[in-house]
């Protein structure tokens, strides 16, 4: 590359890059070639303070408070230079951050006769969450020289990311700053009436919630990287890069920026009442017969700031604007009845079988937030694939007229919304339970657990057109002038790159079989083992960890994206076990003092890896998806590999990009990540000082036998890591050791 290609701003950010300090992987070793593991630090506090009053006739009333406090500081994945914090992963919330929580609660039990029992309770939460990037209040950006990017404020202040596909990426996170304030307001009763063989319970409550949240996805702008060729048009012409060498070029693949104009207040009411009844038909069978009704009102702010975007007329719906609702056009759902039915039968005196069916209700999900930001409250940006540079910086944040959204959004820009028939999601859960006692303090349980969830929670991008091999005269594909044109909404808003539309489409369905072995604290010894076999299908990606490649054709949602569950863990053993050791019983004086009375903790879990997908880096469907967005095409067997590890976890030939125009992917899913396996252990005793007084040791050791757990492998076609796996899993931590010292009086 000629030095007079290379854009300053670009490689001041490709400096920050560490060199590297282990032997690569790869072709010349150029991936998976450097190791860092910093510290994390937390400092903790919580207190907690309650009054009980028993009142004559055996009335009760209890009130408590607690508060909890956390300080964190999560370093980034690459080291400084030079003062400046790299950072390495946008999704880390790297930085530091302070959370305060308080919470009171009062409780009033009265006893009306002796079969008749009131409970009435009152609560407060609150919540206050602050997190912040890890260059806070520098200014980066316009020091580096991103032209836009700082705006003098708090919330700008931050490295604009640059994140080249296939690489950690260099910049500050996103989402960050952040500032969330929640209030929750809760009223409950509850009244028990006992009638012969009846346990009758009815009760009401009613939830208020408010939240201030002051958060913009980009607030200082994010720009990616991609691999750019000489068709793939935009403004680079016939240029050729790698992600790398594009961000050297400062030739962008998709620049964006999100920016609150105003912080929103959210309001929510949660009223609900149930009914239930638990009948003793029969010595050896009790029937649990009940149903309950929650409503979940739509989002609605204490200042109207909400705007909503109807896909059926191309419109924003502004909240107290022109006749539309609080709720920006969003109904309330009345229908949201749940009936539930069990039963449990002894059919020996040591055989129960317990079974029984209900649904449940969930309020909508919280990315209905972000569906409600849009113009005039919220500014969106969002490039079209390399239509953009790193020397035209970012684009300043404005108010966007929501009648003429044209007018500011040359460069580019999002539309979200929620449907206004947004249904509350609902799942059935169904159970069956054989438990048989096995001796007199042992039990082995066996239960077939399932779960149908209905009216999910998804996301899709309508602006998205069908598979297609036209491109304009001259133009070969993949290339950005094949689909622009065609997009749906083009002819209202020509440069509108996604329109997100929050709906309750979406399904799933969970089946386990679990089995558990327990031995109550007996003759020194306790024990809890279980064991659950799982399968979990949906058709609704993990938006909490940015899981892509569903909804390349929103209207084939059901059928391409139906697979298994990016959660769904297969295997999965867990152990608990107490004993205590039987050293220095017979022992007398000092001897006994520090040899008895030692106990011993050890848990073990051993779990399957989490399932993947195989995407592409570059979209080859033509609808309108970008890099990342497609699954590829299933060729071979992904398994056939001559030695699985950490360098090589899958058969990389078994799967290649889609032929242009169409899209055919493999199953969603297809494959699955390393096992997580993980040893605890701890030792304690507890000495007597001065007669109430003692003095308790305890030795922890987390991982003991230190066994590493891995991440998922890289799973892009087109990266330089592809097929290897680079990192640790998240939450995974060495052999950790630890010493305590508790007093008790």
């Amino acid at each position: 590359m000629a030095s007079t290609d290379i854009d300053p701003v670009g490689l001041a950010y490709f400096k920050l890059y560490p060199a590297p300090n282990r032997p690569g992987t790869g072709t010349g070793g150029t991936a998976n070639n450097f190791t860092y593991s910093p510290n994390t630090y937390q400092i903790t506090q919580t207190g907690d303070v309650r009054l009980d009053y028993a009142f004559p006739k055996g009335h009760r009333f209890f009130a408590r408070y607690t508060i909890n406090e956390a300080d964190t500081s999560v370093p980034g994945e690459l080291p400084v230079v030079n003062g400046v914090a790299p950072g390495g992963n946008p999704f880390a919330f790297a930085g530091s951050s302070g959370q305060r929580a308080e919470n009171v609660q009062l409780n009033y039990l009265r006893v009306f006769t002796p079969n008749l029992l009131g409970e009435f309770k009152g609560g407060y939460t609150y919540i206050n969450n602050a997190s912040f990037p890890l260059n806070y209040g520098e200014d980066l950006s316009s020091q580096f020289g991103v032209k836009g990017a700082n705006l003098g404020t708090s919330i700008t202040s931050a490295l604009t990311t640059m994140s080249p596909i296939g690489y950690a990426s260099v910049g500050d996170g996103i989402y960050l700053p952040l500032r969330d304030t929640d209030n929750t307001y809760q009223a409950a009763t509850q009244l028990t009436w006992n009638h012969g063989k009846q346990s009758i319970k009815i009760g009401a409550a009613l939830i208020r919630r408010h939240a201030t949240s002051e958060q913009s996805t980009y607030p200082a702008g994010y720009l990616q990287f991609n691999t750019h060729t000489s068709t793939s048009g935009g403004l680079f012409g016939t240029t050729s890069c790698a992600p790398l060498g594009c961000l050297l070029r400062g030739a962008v693949w998709i620049g964006q920026r999100s920016n609150q104009i105003v912080v929103p207040a959210f309001r929510v009411w949660e009223p609900s009442g149930y009914l239930q009844d638990d009948w003793r038909l029969f010595p050896k069978l009790t029937l649990n017969l009940g149903v309950r009704y929650d409503v979940f009102t739509p989002l609605t702010d204490a200042h109207n700031h909400l705007s909503n975007f109807d896909p059926s007329t191309g419109k924003l719906l502004i909240a107290g604007v022109n006749g539309v609702s609080s709720s920006a056009g969003v109904r309330t759902d009345y229908s949201n009845i749940a009936p539930r039915i069990g039963f449990a039968a002894a059919l020996e005196p040591t055989t129960v079988i317990r079974g029984g069916f209900g649904l449940t209700y969930i309020p909508v999900t919280p990315g209905a937030k972000t569906a409600l930001g849009n113009a005039p409250y919220t500014y969106n940006y969002r490039s079209l694939p390399f239509t953009s540079s790193i020397a035209q910086g970012i684009p300043i944040p404005v108010v966007q007229a929501p009648d003429n959204l044209n007018a500011t959004a040359a460069a580019g820009f999002t539309l979200a919304g929620i449907d206004t028939h947004y249904r509350s999601t609902y799942i059935e859960q169904f159970n069956l339970t054989l438990q048989q006692t096995l001796a007199k303090n042992s039990t082995f349980t066996l239960s077939y657990v399932g779960e149908i969830g209905k009216h999910l929670s998804l996301n899709p991008n309508l602006n998205l057109t069908n598979p297609s091999t036209a491109c304009p005269a001259g133009v070969t594909g993949p290339n950005i002038a094949c689909y622009t044109s065609r997009l749906p909404f083009y002819s209202l808003y020509p440069t509108l790159t996604t329109a997100n539309l929050l709906v309750s489409e979406g399904y799933s369905n969970y089946s386990a079989l679990q089995a558990t072995l327990s031995h109550r604290f007996t003759k020194d010894l306790g024990l809890n083992a279980n064991y659950t076999w799982a399968h979990g299908l949906n058709d609704v990606p993990n938006y909490a960890t940015s899981q892509s490649s569903n909804g390349v054709i929103p209207s084939l949602i059901s059928k391409q994206d139906y697979g298994d569950s990016d959660l769904n863990i297969r295997n999965r053993f867990a152990m608990l076990l107490n004993y205590s050791l039987p050293f220095g019983r017979s022992a007398r004086g000092i001897t006994r003092q520090f040899i008895a009375g030692w106990q011993t903790n050890a848990t073990l879990v051993l779990s399957g890896g989490i399932p993947f997908s195989v995407v592409d880096g570059t979209a080859y469907s033509n609808t309108g998806v970008t890099g990342g967005g497609e699954r590829a095409v299933l060729v071979g067997n992904p398994s056939i590999v001559p030695v699985k590890g950490i360098d090589s976890w899958f058969n990389t030939a078994a799967f290649q990009s889609q032929t242009f125009g169409t899209y055919v992917p493999s199953h969603r899913n297809l494959l699955y990540g390393p096992a997580y396996r993980v040893l605890n252990f701890s030792g304690f005793k507890t000495f007597s000082v001065s007669g109430r007084i003692k003095l308790q040791f305890r030795a922890e050791a987390f991982n003991l036998s230190n066994t590493p757990n891995f991440g998922q492998p890289d799973s892009e076609i087109g990266d330089s890591s592809y097929g290897t796996i680079n990192a640790t899993r998240t939450g995974s931590n060495p052999r950790q050791l630890q010493f305590a010292l508790k007093l008790l009086f």
